[in-house]
């Protein structure tokens, strides 16, 4: 099949001036555009059909635009870092694509039916459902209009009717934060996660942790779950108990144990945080890149609108994601080791 290029060649034209000739717009003379209409007759061309619905979209008015919504089932976490970070990206593939992004709060409304009400009511097309806890969805498979949107789910949480995900690839994220601690000569690490994002993550993390350190029949010990307060867990003792030498956790843990680090009540050991941010220079670890993340969700999102397809799917398409290792003084190594890349 022709290209536009081909076209524009064999019609003596520039592809913007074939373009225009062939969309019929008012700056192109009437000779050069029957010049291009039977040059493209002759080669047989046939315009992408993607790519015409995305020209179109971008060529209407703001106010024209489709409107598409991120729902999130927590409201207050649109404030954390990472989450800011998620929107961040997909406002800027949103506007690249010419599509209007708002934001709902699922708990503002009395159901999952009325929310949908009202987003149908504003002129919402396509919803990215923004899951980072463990939800059971918005509502009985049978009382929601599914028909009348595209949808998109981000994270691991959302437990309801089937929808296209993207998520973070978190087996091979763990693998990774492993295989940087280990390339700096650290030998016995531990792992503590909150029991709550153990249950998100659907056991990857623990499983990569095992599998890594599967020459350690004590391995399991080394892998710990606990509450948000740490009242069910003694992370200094914990330490000292498995002679650990170095701690993976997330930036709130790492904080806390590095205070008692600080304050002489913790042995001295390497730490790598979860969820790295620019701002926790301090610590190494893992950028999950929630901005490219927030941007695949617009990606997928975008695909199922342009081949104008609602509602629930029956064959499941997900987008895995990975991010970035980063080094830091917060793990300066146990021999001089260089950390190894990501695979």
């Amino acid at each position: 099949m022709s290209s536009l290029k081909q076209v524009a060649a064999a019609a003596g034209v520039s592809e913007m001036t074939a373009s225009r000739a062939l969309r019929n717009a008012p700056r192109v003379s009437a000779s050069t555009r029957a010049k291009v209409l039977k040059v493209a007759k002759e080669l047989g061309y046939r315009p992408d059909p993607t790519v015409v619905r995305l020209m179109h979209q971008l060529r209407r008015p703001k106010s024209e635009r489709a409107n598409i919504a991120m729902v999130w089932f927590d409201g207050r976490s649109q404030s954390a870092p990472s989450m800011k970070s998620l929107t961040a990206g997909a406002t800027a593939r949103a506007r690249k694509f010419g599509f209007n992004l708002s934001h709902h709060a699922v708990n503002a409304y009395p159901d999952g039916a009325s929310l949908c009400r009202v987003l149908r009511q504003r002129g919402i097309e396509g919803i990215i459902l923004v899951a980072m806890t463990v939800v059971d969805g918005l509502a009985d498979k049978n009382a929601m209009p599914w028909d009348q949107f595209a949808w998109t789910v981000v994270g691991l949480g959302y437990q309801g009717p089937a929808l296209n995900r993207v998520h973070f690839d978190q087996f091979r994220t763990a693998t990774t934060i492993l295989r940087q601690v280990m390339a700096l000569g650290y030998r016995r690490p531990g792992w503590v996660v909150e029991t709550d994002t153990h249950t998100r993550m659907q056991g990857a993390w623990r499983g990569a942790f095992l599998a890594r350190t599967d020459d350690a029949p004590d391995a399991a010990r080394r892998f710990r779950l606990f509450s948000p307060d740490f009242k069910d867990i003694d992370l200094a003792g914990w330490i000292r108990d498995e002679s650990i030498d170095a701690v993976i956790l997330s930036t709130a843990s790492a904080k806390f144990l590095s205070a008692q680090i600080a304050a002489g009540t913790a042995p001295s050991v390497g730490i790598a945080v979860m969820g790295w941010q620019p701002s926790e220079k301090a610590f190494a670890g893992y950028d999950q890149r929630y901005d490219v993340l927030g941007a695949h969700a617009v990606d997928a999102l975008a695909a199922l609108l342009y081949r104008n397809e609602r509602g629930l799917v029956t064959s499941l398409k997900e987008i895995v994601h990975l991010g970035d290792w980063h080094p830091g003084p917060s793990l300066p190594g146990q021999v001089s080791k260089s950390p190894v890349s990501k695979q």
